[in-house]
């Protein structure tokens, strides 16, 4: 979908989200609290703003409009959700932002996850980022 020179100014995301390291606001979902203290620092703006929160609380988030988030971040599997779910409700949901999923156990084939849920959410901005114990990582 193109966007002409009618999108207003104010929509977020009108030319795309902001490059990593730029993203002004995130929302990091079911991320456990250890895991929030290894954040990479360099995927956010210097004043970010973040909120932590539960995906049963994803309803509560405008995805769309100048108050959604630019990055979205949650791991690829927990208790209450997987990515593909998390995935496509952010499509459905219209959300133009990014969606990093952090996979932080071995896992399998990532190339394989990642070909998965870019076919099931053709227009969604998603990546996954291993975390293993070689990951290079600056605290947020």
């Amino acid at each position: 979908m193109s966007l002409n020179n009618s999108t207003p100014s104010w929509l977020p995301h009108a030319d795309g989200p902001p490059p990593l390291g730029e993203a002004r606001s995130v929302v990091t979902l079911c991320v456990p609290e250890g895991l929030r203290a290894i954040l990479p620092r360099h995927i956010l703006a210097p004043a970010a703003s973040v909120r932590h929160l539960r995906i049963s609380d994803l309803a509560t988030v405008d995805l769309v409009g100048p108050e959604a988030p630019d990055l979205i971040l949650s791991p690829l599997t927990a208790r209450d959700f997987d990515v593909l779910d998390t995935a496509m409700l952010l499509q459905a949901r219209g959300f133009a932002g990014r969606y990093l999923v952090l996979a932080v156990s071995e896992m399998p084939d990532i190339p394989l996850i990642r070909s998965e849920l870019t076919d099931a959410c053709k227009t969604l901005n998603i990546d996954i980022v291993a975390l293993g114990p070689d990951s290079v990582l600056h605290e947020v």
